[in-house]
């Protein structure tokens, strides 16, 4: 292909694409390499050269130097879908209220970068149209925000000439997620009661009881809470796995144990109790070893 074909084509596609680099080429090769960090803590790529000149060919100007400062603080694991496409994100060191988000298109070459500071929204290409993102960037900057609970107020988007769009917020919102209330329980109490109709067993044994009573209520919340700060302290889609099952595994025991208590109540208690401190001293097998 030469030069002028490949201008051509650009200009056709509207997004930069990655061409087979002829030997001694200066052209960026696709940047596979970044597979190998699937499931592994952003940190670990954040800081890599390669990753720099990556953001700095895809993502305007104006957000560069932040989104490269928002993924090097405390991470989320990358994320790697079908071979095609990576995700990944973290937050400000030392402002963990600014969060930063990059997706990659491995084929094409095409990035969609994102730094979020409530209620703000940042998006920002080079190379994408607010109008044309991508169905895979579209779903894993949502799951993203989901992650965060995160509900924009305000979107805009930067393309490549530092020109700025603002966005309708709402298709930046996340939906269809419960949002546990402030006093508790962590699950919706209507769902459970519906399916209890339905199912007599010990898992909506308990969640009636815990929808019954305002401390109950209150403390699975918390519990709750407490697996979420710790699933999010973890940097490795392993760990944080890990401690999913955890959890959900004192959660089966809890619902047999306590379902067949004579004092339904004081049996959730103590277990509430317990798995708080469990998880706060929580740590996944390969920190153990």
């Amino acid at each position: 292909m030469t030069a002028t074909t490949f201008a051509a084509a650009v200009m056709l596609s509207g997004m930069l694409v990655w061409p087979p680099a002829p030997p001694h080429s200066t052209q960026p090769s696709p940047p596979h390499w970044l597979l190998a960090f699937d499931g592994r803590s952003t940190n670990d790529v954040a800081h890599d050269p390669r990753l720099r000149r990556l953001i700095t060919q895809q993502v305007p100007k104006a957000m560069t130097t932040e989104l490269l400062g928002a993924l090097g603080g405390p991470p989320n694991p990358l994320r790697a879908d079908d071979g095609r496409t990576v995700s990944m994100s973290a937050c400000m060191p030392h402002a963990c209220p600014t969060r930063g988000f990059l997706w990659l298109d491995l084929t094409t070459g095409t990035a969609l970068g994102a730094i979020y500071s409530a209620p703000v929204l940042r998006l920002g290409s080079r190379a994408l149209t607010p109008t044309a993102l991508p169905a895979a960037a579209r779903a894993a900057l949502h799951e993203w925000l989901a992650d965060l609970d995160a509900m924009p107020g305000t979107v805009r988007f930067t393309n490549a000439q530092g020109s700025t769009t603002t966005l309708a917020a709402a298709p930046f919102r996340p939906t269809g997620r419960f949002r546990p209330p402030a006093g508790g329980p962590s699950f919706d109490c209507a769902a459970a009661m519906a399916a209890g109709t339905a199912q007599a067993d010990g898992a909506t044994t308990v969640a009636r009881a815990i929808c019954r009573d305002r401390d109950l209520s209150a403390l699975d919340r918390r519990t709750w809470q407490q697996a979420e700060e710790v699933r999010l302290g973890h940097s490795t889609r392993d760990a944080r796995r890990e401690l999913v099952e955890f959890h959900n595994q004192w959660r089966r025991q809890r619902d047999a144990r306590c379902s067949a208590a004579p004092d339904l109540a004081g049996c959730l208690r103590a277990e509430f109790t317990q798995q708080v401190e469990a998880l706060r001293n929580w740590l996944p097998r390969s920190a153990r070893l």
